[in-house]
């Protein structure tokens, strides 16, 4: 009985084809995913201007979470240091940035000005006004300079 080297060439052939497909169908799912990561990447940095990026917390965004740790959400709460407000701004801190640097309405009690202001500062990346900011980053993402 002679061996049929006719079908283990067409099993070869077969077997080459279905390699070179998944090659090239990998290559442009890894490609696209690729893309998507660094566009994913873009949104954050373009946002807020930080070599980390901050950890999705239930309660929303950043400045959520900044706001909780903060004050516990409260609009009306003033701070041992004088600090005021949802986002506990020293006074000195709102005029500077608020005020001053971004035109905002000189409200310091105002909430919607303080996450306006929070949200601009956060995009120069100043983050570090915010002594809660730990509790709001995610440890491990954060990039030792």
């Amino acid at each position: 009985m002679a061996y049929n080297y006719k079908r283990l060439i067409l099993y070869i052939v077969l077997l080459a084809a279905i390699l070179i497909i998944w090659w090239i169908i990998s290559g442009f799912i890894f490609a696209e995913s690729g893309k998507l990561e660094t566009q994913l990447m873009e949104c954050f940095t373009d946002q807020v201007n930080m070599s980390y990026y901050p950890y999705v917390y239930t309660m929303g965004s950043l400045i959520d979470c900044l706001s909780f740790y903060e004050s516990g959400n409260n609009p009306l709460a003033v701070g041992k240091a004088g600090e005021i407000g949802c986002l506990q701004f020293m006074p000195s801190t709102f005029q500077h940035y608020c005020v001053k640097k971004y035109g905002l309405p000189d409200d310091i009690w105002n909430e919607e000005i303080q996450r306006e202001c929070a949200d601009k500062m956060l995009k120069q990346g100043l983050i570090n006004h915010w002594s809660t900011k730990n509790l709001c980053l995610s440890v491990s993402n954060v990039d030792e300079e």
